[in-house]
């Protein structure tokens, strides 16, 4: 049987949890955090989010996420599509296809 779909709303607050293929890292180094940062920085006023709190480990991560009117599929597709592509230009050597585009981040 199908899982109910979660609903969204304005000022509700969601749990969202990723982690690499695998359980692989997707921060390899401090740079990969920074960058990851930086993308919740720049989306969070024209995404209309808060963030209120968020615990980043090496091969997962955690959010407590405030939301708005944008849908959080929607923000959480951008981030990590950007991420990925960011993280593949500066980890060209390493293994990086630990976090796809299309990965899908679970919301408790």
């Amino acid at each position: 049987m199908a899982r109910t779909k979660r609903l969204f709303y304005n000022g509700g607050i969601f749990h969202v949890i990723n982690r690499g293929n695998r359980h692989q890292s997707i921060f390899l180094n401090e740079e990969d955090y920074e960058i990851f940062l930086s993308l919740f920085s720049q989306y969070h006023e024209p995404y209309d989010f808060k963030v209120i709190s968020y615990c980043l480990m090496t091969n997962h991560f955690h959010f407590l996420i405030e939301m708005g009117s944008v849908s959080l599929s929607l923000i959480m597709k951008k981030i990590l599509s950007e991420y990925a592509s960011d993280i593949r230009g500066t980890n060209i050597k390493s293994n990086t296809q630990n976090l796809t585009p299309d990965s899908t981040a679970f919301v408790t």
